[in-house]
């Protein structure tokens, strides 16, 4: 590393004379890597081809790869700072921006390195280079090969969101929790066709998406890139799935967007075709090789297997410890060593790699993860040189009265007295420091690890310290205690114990004492929350001294039984009390009263969001005082031409705003996001217009410099924006359009614009052009595809040549006899002929392949006739979901039949018939009792579904 310092402070000089030389080379040069700068520099030139680029730059990615996973740290998989990982990392962003798709395969095979970081900046370079139509099959392994891990998902998907708006706003998005904030330039334009893959793939990902991050990345992507899904069925649903508290208020957001349209308005993809064409959403399963139960068979792999990933999953299945030990100090692949430490069980082997530091640190943290040793443990917690070490010693240790020596030693480290705190059980010690620790991380840690309820109870009552009183209420669940605890006047302004401990409550009578009579109004709300009683409800919302109270209990009781009760008019009682009441309301002609006659803007814009009346709204829109209440109407209206007339003459910018994101005219919206007095109603324009001419016009004549910067940005016509990149009438417009016109070239099939734009004065235009000709000009030879697919003796030009195919009958010669695995399976993917994909499917040697073509299988009878007779549980995993949920009888068959409990669930899952699963749940052999319960639960789910729809 410090050779490579070295070279890196000589060749900033040279690196900073060649930008001086050409400053189009600046976005391309990677100063912190030195073998990058004389390859960007002879690819510059000429002197190389972007292929001999690639693989040279591949070459030294793959040096810094196996460098750093030679001395990988034992949590360097968990995003530990390296600065290879750095290196490696800059070498792979600079292959992605070469756009090369020979490239494809080596970051694939990086995507599968062991370091985090390398992982996902591979993953974002093949979704870069391949983009997003041709990288969805690779987002689809990632969904379903058991090696990769979520994280590696949540990348694929932040990579993927990236493609379609600008990195900065994206950016700002995530640095303000969700907010949209509008791209400052359109994402890169798709064929009508390509749109509907990428649109049908993500919604098909969100029916079944876990992860709420994911699930919101591609919410935002489809709210913003799909016209009807903000405020769509399946949007609704997904939001239903995830509102439940523990995701943040997005989901509420959403689910709260989508409710202002009616029901019957809103979209529905599977309906007539759209998009999901009426299909069940895909189920994603992880798929893993299959490997023998005989020992001797494992132990032949896991010798002689020259696929290290398959030599990394037989591993965990030895049991032959002097074969574990062997692999432990022989074999060539590190993961595959440290992975026979982890699975050694002799403890004298384990105890001599854990402490001779001739092993690497990788193996010896592993060693020490497996040992029970109380006595060597307690020696490398106190003495060992590497903190890794001592701390996972000090994990395992059981002796108490060591590890709360070594919470009190102020010589050790912090994390190391952290860990040993976490590993004490002993009640009494853990009491002691609660009580008496020096620290205050020492106190909180010691309240956490409490289980006693009569310290728990002490420590709610008696402690100074407000949060660890907090921890203790909310271990407790004893009536008794919690009582006494509400019982107990407050300490301090912020007495959030003692509001846990009243939130617990079940005693209705003390409840009902607190609510009435209490001296701490949040104590007050936090009883009403738990009481039931309507009476006492309905007197506090009404004649209680305090806002905050008569506002709770107003929110604890539905509007039709509240305000008749009190003789309503619209401004009776407090507003808080109105808008929260209003809030429950289902009466519409309440609610109409409530939104003309109230003299709370507040409440009468809760009540209009509520409004289904498009008569009554369009008289708010109009007339009402308040511009909040006015845009609430706007945004519930459907009159195109009343809309219009607000765009055009409501004197407050946010209701002309909201009328402007809701217009059809595009000659009404061009002249607002020309002449509008206001910045903001003329970009929400802007963005609303789709005219390219309008928008050309705009950016010529409009006064107003910004406007006239954003119409550039809105342009999609090359040729127009040459002219603006030439002759507009500032920098800032002229760098817009040439930024424009370079995106634009990166993607462009226009064989004659390409070339008018080769001549372009400007250099970053007119190389990026040039190289898009080039491949152009190669990938419109077939000659040179099916060549390239066969007869070259490298595998990356034939896998790249492979996507690009469309003959069927050398897609099935190439995916029936070619040498390399992922050529095979890039020809399978490709394949649609249904007779040579069931020969693959039955016949072919290559695991992968048969998976291969059982997924791009879709004639029903080949596939339950595979499922039948498989009892592959990866087979199966990937062949179920392709079978038509009509077949229920061959869902119900593999449910019985087949061994692997993942397949049974699955299996259960697709099936609708409640006669079917009634037989499963009742009639199973009593030796399987897995299918049986899933059939219960499965059973019980839909009759609560049934149920709830009648």
């Amino acid at each position: 590393m410090d050779t490579i310092k070295k070279m890196v402070v000589g060749i900033v000089p040279a690196c900073v004379a060649l930008l001086a030389a050409d400053t189009c080379l600046a976005s391309e040069i990677f100063i912190d890597v030195p073998e990058i700068v004389p390859v960007m520099a002879r690819l510059k030139k000429g002197e190389m081809s972007r292929e001999e680029a690639v693989r040279t730059l591949a070459a030294v990615a793959n040096g810094y790869r196996e460098a750093m996973e030679e001395s990988l740290s034992p949590i360097a998989g968990k995003g530990r700072w390296d600065e290879r990982a750095m290196y490696c990392g800059t070498v792979l962003a600079a292959i992605s921006r070469l756009k090369d798709k020979a490239s494809l395969p080596f970051f694939e095979e990086m995507s599968l390195a062991i370091y985090e970081d390398t992982r996902k900046t591979a993953i974002a370079g093949y979704i870069e280079v391949a983009e997003p139509v041709d990288a969805l099959p690779f987002i689809e392994r990632i969904e379903r090969d058991w090696r990769y891990t979520e994280r590696d998902r949540e990348a694929a998907y932040h990579q993927l969101a990236k493609f379609f708006m600008d990195y900065k706003a994206w950016k700002r998005e995530q640095e303000n929790w969700g907010r949209r904030v509008s791209p400052t330039s359109p994402y890169p334009e798709l064929a009508k066709a390509d749109k509907g893959k990428v649109f049908t793939f993500m919604l098909e990902r969100l029916q079944t998406e876990q992860n709420s991050g994911i699930a919101q990345t591609l919410d935002k992507l489809l709210a913003r890139l799909l016209s009807g899904y903000a405020s769509s069925v399946q949007r609704a649903q997904v939001a239903e799935r995830f509102d439940d508290g523990n995701y943040g208020s997005y989901w509420l957001d959403a689910r709260t967007a989508v409710a202002k349209t009616p029901e019957r308005r809103r979209k529905d993809f599977r309906a007539k075709g759209e998009l999901l064409e009426g299909r069940d959403a895909r189920v994603w399963q992880k798929q893993k090789p299959p490997l023998p139960d005989d020992p001797a068979a494992l132990a032949e792999l896991a010798r002689k297997e020259a696929d290290v990933w398959v030599r990394r999953a037989v591993v965990p299945k030895l049991a032959d410890q002097a074969l574990l030990m062997a692999l432990a100090e022989n074999d060539p692949d590190h993961e595959v060593r440290r992975l026979a430490v982890l699975h050694l069980a002799d403890q004298a082997s384990l105890a001599r790699i854990a402490t001779n530091d001739t092993y690497t640190l990788a193996m010896r943290w592993a060693a020490v993860s497996q040992l029970d040793d109380q006595a060597l443990l307690a020696e490398i917690a106190q003495s060992d040189a590497d903190a890794n070490l001592r701390c996972e010693a000090i994990s395992r240790l059981a002796d108490q009265p060591l590890l709360a020596r070594i919470v009190r030693d102020r010589g050790e480290d912090k994390r190391t007295r952290q860990l040993a705190m976490h590993a004490l059980t002993d009640q009494t010690l853990l009491m002691e420091f609660a009580r008496n620790g020096n620290e205050k991380w020492e106190r909180h840690a010691a309240v956490y690890k409490i289980s006693d309820l009569s310290c728990l109870a002490e420590i709610a009552r008696d402690s100074q310290d407000g949060f660890m009183r907090q921890v203790a209420v909310d271990k407790i669940n004893d009536q008794t205690l919690l009582e006494e605890i509400a019982r107990i006047a407050n300490r301090d302004d912020w007495d959030w114990a003692r509001w846990k401990a009243i939130g617990k409550l079940t005693n209705q009578t003390l409840l009902a004492e607190l609510a009435a009579n209490d001296g701490d109004v949040r104590a007050r709300c936090a009883a009403i929350r738990k009481l039931t009683d309507r009476t006492l409800l309905q007197g506090l919302a009404k004649n209680d001294k305090e806002p905050d109270v008569r506002k709770e209990a107003a929110s604890k009781l539905k509007g039709l039984t509240l305000f008749p009760e009190f003789g309503f008019t619209p401004n009776a009682h407090d507003a808080n009390v109105r808008q929260a009441a209003v809030q429950k309301m289902t009466d519409q002609a309440l609610i109409a009263k409530i939104a003309q006659k109230d003299t709370d803007m507040g409440v009468r814009r809760t009540a209009v969001a509520r409004l289904t009346d498009q008569a009554l709204l369009a008289k708010i829109a109009q007339n009402d005082k308040g511009e909040h209440v006015r845009g609430a109407a706007v945004e519930r209206l459907d009159n195109q031409t009343l809309l219009e007339k607000i765009a055009q003459t409501d004197k407050h910018e946010s209701v002309r705003r909201e009328a402007v994101k809701k217009l059809t005219n595009q000659t009404l919206i061009a002249e607002i996001a020309e002449n509008d007095k206001h910045e903001w109603v003329r970009g929400d324009a802007m963005r609303m217009l789709e005219d390219q001419a309008a928008i050309a016009w705009i950016a010529k004549s409009s006064a107003n410099e910004r406007v006239r910067v954003k119409a550039i940005e809105r342009l999609t016509d090359p040729a127009i924006l040459a002219d603006f990149a030439q002759n507009a009438q500032t920098d800032w417009e002229r760098t817009t359009a040439r930024n424009q016109i370079y995106w634009m070239t990166c993607t462009l099939d226009d064989t004659a614009r390409l070339k008018k734009l080769a001549r372009n004065a400007d250099a970053k235009v007119s190389g990026e052009a040039k190289a898009r000709l080039k491949e152009l000009e190669w990938r419109d030879r077939p000659e040179n595809q099916t060549n390239a697919a066969q007869d070259n003796a490298d595998p990356w030009p034939r896998q790249t040549a492979v996507y690009r195919l469309t003959d069927q009958t050398r897609l099935g010669e190439i995916a029936t006899t070619d040498d390399d695995r992922f050529v095979r399976l890039a020809a399978t993917y490709k394949l649609r002929d249904q007779k040579i994909l069931e020969t693959l499917a039955v016949h072919d040697s290559d695991y992968f392949v048969r998976l291969a073509a059982v997924s791009q299988l879709t004639d029903q009878a080949l596939l339950m006739q595979i499922g039948k007779s498989s009892k592959d549980e990866a087979m199966l995993k990937t062949l179920l979901p392709r079978v038509n949920a009509t077949h229920q009888t061959f869902f119900a068959e593999i449910a019985r039949l087949n061994a692997h409990h993942s397949t049974m669930d699955l299996a259960i899952s697709r099936i609708t018939d409640l006669a079917l699963l009634a037989e499963i749940a009742n009639d199973d052999p009593p030796n399987d009792h897995w299918s049986k319960e899933k059939a219960r639960h499965r059973l019980k789910m839909l009759k609560a579904q049934n149920s709830g729809i009648q």
